[in-house]
């Protein structure tokens, strides 16, 4: 009809059926033919055989479908964003989070959608991943119902098949659950740390002590007797008083009552002599008298932090002198535990031991930073950075 009316066909959809039974997907395109007067007697038609572009077409559909089913069905908050700082997709999950359809976020600038101080948060983080590296960090963020909640940040450079970077993907994941459980193991750790170091303490010390004074008073009957067996009962007496010596103050490591006592430094200072007197190495605590620490569990997590620090130092690094430090600043708190030991291998392994993950799971439980590094001398040194309001 439109060729009889003069008009042009362009772009019309047609379905040909062969010979063979077989159908192709055609675009058909038609001009109509005029004589010298300029009415219609023919057209002009091509066929271009598009099956193949319409399979791709409805498999790329299906592939964005499953996508689109996939990322909405995800409980990690998943976005992509463009290097002028603008949304290019977010999944369901991240539009829960900031309160919008992911259609009402996509193409808006980011930060009409988390505000200045947002964008400002995030900003030293975004400006990494545009210079091409991978970023990891956590952060704790304040909700409407008065609770913090721990994300899990991880953004990844987007670029194109030049290497120019285009944007950067990021993940969040809420890890709060998994940090409260993480709390309340390390708390039962804790719990059984103390109740062990009172047991021994208020048992085996106990009977050591009464076997120091049976050794003593055999060697008094024994010098009457026989010197050379009371002078071995002497020995022995005083191999019993110095593992008592030891038991107690493994005793006082497992159940750091100090802290409550002497608060952090006094704790730390302790710890040192103790550490000392049990590995027969020097070890000393340098810092100012007093750093108030008003949190009780961020106290006994940065104690067992440096317990853990100087354990390693000895068994790993071999070393022979330790100093623990306390440094406050202005916003911040920072306690070094650094070693003259044989130093940490670098790059430091993908899979750190028991001692090292639960140092940094206590780290992160109080909100802290942990930095285990080559000292500037030799050795390792361990660095803890937690806020000051603590």
């Amino acid at each position: 009809m439109a060729i009889r009316q003069g008009k042009p066909i362009r772009d019309s959809e047609l379905i040909v059926e062969r010979h063979d039974g077989s159908r192709l997907d055609v675009l058909a395109f038609a001009d109509p033919i005029r004589d010298s007067s300029g009415a219609v007697v023919g057209a002009v038609k091509v066929m271009v055989d598009v099956t193949a572009l319409k399979a791709a077409e409805a498999a790329l559909r299906e592939k964005d479908e499953q996508l689109t089913l996939i990322t909405g069905m995800t409980p990690v908050a998943l976005t992509q964003c463009s290097r002028d700082w603008r949304y290019v997709f977010a999944n369901q999950a991240y539009a829960e989070i900031v309160g919008l359809a992911p259609e009402h976020i996509v193409g808006r600038p980011i930060v009409e959608i988390i505000g200045e101080e947002g964008c400002a948060a995030i900003r030293p983080h975004v400006e990494r991943v545009l210079r091409g590296e991978a970023v990891e960090y956590e952060q704790k963020v304040p909700f409407e119902d008065g609770g913090t909640r721990h994300l899990s940040v991880t953004y990844r450079p987007h670029k194109n098949d030049l290497g120019e970077v285009l944007g950067w993907f990021a993940s969040i994941t809420d890890i709060t659950e998994r940090r409260r459980l993480e709390h309340d193991v390390l708390e039962i750790s804790a719990h059984e740390q103390r109740r062990i170091g009172q047991d021994l303490h208020d048992d085996l010390c106990q009977w050591l002590t009464g076997i120091d004074f049976l050794a003593s008073a055999l060697a008094k009957d024994l010098a009457r007797k026989s010197p050379k067996d009371a002078a071995s009962a002497v020995k022995i007496a005083e191999a019993i008083r110095q593992v008592n010596g030891r038991a107690r103050a493994l005793a006082h490591g497992l159940a750091p009552a100090v802290i409550e006592l002497a608060g952090l430094t006094g704790a730390l200072r302790e710890l040192a002599i103790n550490a000392a007197e049990m590995f027969r190495i020097r070890c000393h605590y340098d810092g100012p008298e007093t750093v108030p620490v008003r949190d009780s569990v961020a106290a006994l997590n940065l104690y067992r932090i440096a317990q853990e620090a100087i354990g390693n130092a000895v068994r790993h690094g071999k070393a022979q002198e330790i100093c623990v430090l306390l440094q406050p600043g202005k916003d911040r708190v920072t306690m070094l535990i650094r070693d003259d030991g044989c130093g940490i291998p670098q790059p430091q392994p993908q899979s750190p031991g028991m001692g090292l993950r639960t140092m940094r799971y206590r780290a992160a439980m109080i909100g802290a930073t942990l930095e285990i590094r080559p000292g500037a001398s030799g050795g390792t040194e361990v660095a803890c950075t937690l806020p000051r309001e603590l």
